[in-house]
């Protein structure tokens, strides 16, 4: 929801370019400003820092490309505990979730591989987020959709997703929040401030939470422990350091290295129920991810520049035992055709980043404008291990599928040796400027580059990694204001992402180069309580990654991608804001279409149309009783079987709905009731692997109850 009680500024960090500016919200949004216009808090600023600190100040109005924030206000009213249940409700971004610990996200009809945290890049590793990321940590997501190569050093044109953490303030608080609800899921959180001098100019936040869960599925289990502190400084009245930890464990049980098989061998489409989970109850999946940052914030003799230098470490290690299902569709009759390979992975990712930003105004021909510069390095080191399973007999037949819920493929009577199979250093080097220049009240100019050197080297299960690219990104946008109140925009950027994806040789794919154009209308009405927004974009993508099938076990086994030149076409509506005082509105519509370089359709398993709504309106004479709701509706998606020719598995058109309410009990305590998919709807999660003819099911209707307390 936007929120309305702070200007929008854009941070200094490196995301905050000017050219792809993610505007970010403020923390209260339960009522407008006085004035009721549309306003929000800048990128990664503590909220006691003046907006002069910022330097670059950026409205939506006068960002050249989509944005949609999430603040803590929604996630908290619908209890969106992860950051999977937090990106479905963005308006353009899909969820897919591969298998029972593996999503993807994908927008204007590509992978999501930009992840920031506080506007610096932390990307998935091959587009995949590896067990389920608490929201606890973060303030708020903003998501800028289009390309953002001026932001990152690369430029997927799908989307870049932007994680705000929480930091210290000045005011002493502490929030304790449990929960419980459908699947003997419960969990409790706790979040503190405390200042520890008397102006505040020192203070630490720390959080933590516990959650654990069943699942709709049987078999899985999920348990989540995290923790994190930062602590704040304000050295000099000019330079303020900061630094934090944070530390989050995720283990499953009955972990799916695979999904749900949708056809017989016969191609007749197979009735199963929702709870249906082809992992035995002995795969499991942890996933540890620890994060540390240092930060100085200086403004040089009290100016409106800032400069903002940033160090950053990211580790994830994995263990699995997992059981892969695939290779073959069931007999109709006897239930028994897939086969059952088992194994052990390990894998540690060690990335360190540094990241030095200067930004500000400066005058020229009697007009103020602004300028951004700076350069990052990271390098990241990461190593997997696997395990094949013993005795050599592996793989083996599974036992008929609807009998799972008794037989089960057993676990093997052990794991051969640990074998080091991937060992690679990735390291990118990038350099950036960025001016918005003004020469009129009505008219902006965005202008821009990025110069990115991009080095792989290592092995990956004995095959060489080798890759050295260079890539300048240039970026330009205009912004023209015919009337009040009305913005017409248009922005232009290369786009140049590595991708991590092999072919049959285990080589892996050259990056992917291409362009994003887009044009569109922003407006603020109701007296700029509400935003509204409409966008067409054109994206182009040659050497994108296409799976086209896997390797056969049990001597190796991975999947297998060839590069394609696909276009992109589409359009958005997007609006927020305040219809009055007490009601919020927000949410928008995608519809897309994507061509190969012959004008077919292709990628159909994505979504090419998406809508978006939430809303929720406040009582504040009656304990400030909330009642809200939120829509997610998609279009229908298929892709053809490869293993069964002339069978597709398609997932028609559907929507979810999600109500909720929340009521004060008193000045301290408020307590909460959401309920998910009201109508029950009975869906497949992704169509992501459907060309594997695999997906699970999503959960049915299902109830959170909460109480949190604030003092």
């Amino acid at each position: 929801m936007i929120s309305f009680n702070r200007r929008m500024m854009i941070g200094t960090s490196a995301v905050a370019l000017l050219a792809a500016a993610t505007p970010a919200l403020a923390q209260d949004s339960e009522q407008p400003a006085d004035d009721g216009a549309i306003v929000v808090t800048g990128l990664a600023i503590a909220e006691d820092e003046p907006a002069s600190a910022t330097g670059l100040s950026l409205t939506l109005r006068e960002t050249p490309q989509s944005v949609t924030v999430i603040d803590n206000q929604r996630i908290q009213d619908f209890a969106l505990t992860n950051t999977g249940k937090l990106l479905e409700q963005v308006v353009g971004l899909n969820v897919q979730r591969y298998d029972s610990d593996r999503t993807m996200f994908t927008a204007r009809g590509f992978d999501v591989s930009n992840v920031q945290i506080d506007g610096i890049g932390s990307p998935l590793r091959f587009n995949i987020q590896f067990g389920e990321l608490d929201t606890l940590f973060y303030e708020r997501i903003e998501v800028i959709r289009g390309a953002s190569g001026l932001t990152t050093g690369v430029g997927n044109p799908s989307a870049t997703i932007n994680y705000i953490r929480k930091r210290p303030t000045r005011e002493r608080s502490l929030y304790l929040g449990g929960y419980a609800g459908s699947y003997d899921a419960w969990r409790v959180e706790a979040d503190a401030n405390v200042p520890l001098d008397a102006d505040g100019d020192i203070a630490f936040r720390v959080v933590g939470a516990h959650d654990q869960r069943k699942s709709h599925m049987f078999n899985y289990d999920n348990t989540r422990n995290l923790a994190g502190g930062i602590l704040s400084a304000q050295i000099t009245p000019d330079l303020k350091a900061t630094a934090g930890y944070t530390y989050q464990h995720n283990l499953s049980h009955g972990a799916g290295w695979s999904s749900v098989i949708h056809h017989y061998s016969d191609g007749t489409r197979i009735q199963h129920e929702r709870d249906v989970n082809f992992a035995p109850p002995w795969a499991f999946w942890k996933v540890m991810d620890e994060q540390a940052f240092g930060e100085l914030a200086w403004s040089p003799g009290g100016s409106d520049w800032k400069v903002r230098a940033i160090v950053s470490m990211k580790r994830a290690v994995e263990d699995q035992a997992l059981l892969y299902v695939g290779f073959g569709n069931p007999n109709r009759t006897t239930g028994i055709g897939p086969i059952g390979f088992a194994s052990q992975y390990q894998a540690d990712y060690m990335r360190w980043t540094g990241d030095l930003t200067a930004a500000g105004p400066f005058t020229l021909f009697g007009r103020e404008h602004e300028l951004t510069l700076g350069g990052s390095w990271t390098q990241e080191d990461g190593r997997q291990w696997s395990n094949a399973a013993q005795p050599v007999t592996f793989p083996v037949a599974v036992p008929d599928f609807r009998n799972f819920r008794n037989v089960h493929v057993p676990r093997p009577t052990s794991f051969g040796p640990k074998i080091l199979q991937l060992d690679e250093v990735e390291r990118q080097a990038r350099g950036y400027i960025a001016t918005r220049l003004n020469p009129a009240d009505w008219l902006k100019l965005i202008v821009g580059t990025s110069y990115s050197h991009y080095k792989v080297t290592g092995v990956n299960y004995s095959v060489p990694t080798l890759r050295d690219n260079k890539e300048f990104n240039p970026y330009a946008g205009i912004l023209i204001d015919p009337i009040d109140n009305v913005t017409l925009y248009a922005s232009y950027t290369s786009t140049f992402n590595p991708q991590g994806e092999v072919d049959a040789n285990r080589v892996r794919l050259q990056p992917i180069r291409g362009s994003n154009i887009e044009a569109g209308i922003k407006s603020e009405l109701l007296n700029k309580r509400l935003y509204l927004a409409a966008t067409l974009f054109r994206t182009r993508q040659d050497g994108l990654a296409e799976l086209v099938g896997s390797s056969v076990p049990p001597a190796d086994f991975y999947l297998i991608y060839r590069p394609v030149d696909v276009t992109a076409t589409g359009f958005e509506i997007e609006l927020a804001g305040h219809l009055t005082a007490a009601w919020q509105i927000s949410g928008g519509y995608t519809g897309l279409r994507i061509e190969d370089k012959d004008g077919k359709l292709t990628r159909t398993y994505q979504p090419r149309q998406s809508l978006k709504l939430s809303t929720n309106y406040r009582f504040v004479d009656l304990n400030n009783l909330t009642i809200g709701a939120q829509l997610r509706w998609q279009g229908d998606t298929y892709a053809a079987v490869a293993a069964l020719p002339g069978v597709e598995l398609r997932q028609e058109a559907y929507a979810v709905f999600d109500l909720m309410a929340g009521i004060d009990i008193d000045d301290t305590f408020r307590a909460s009731i959401n309920l998910a998919n009201v109508t029950d709807k009975f869906y497949i999660t992704s169509m992501a692997a459907a060309a594997s003819d695999m997906g699970n099911f999503a959960p049915g209707r299902n109830f959170t109850v909460s109480l949190s307390a604030k003092f």
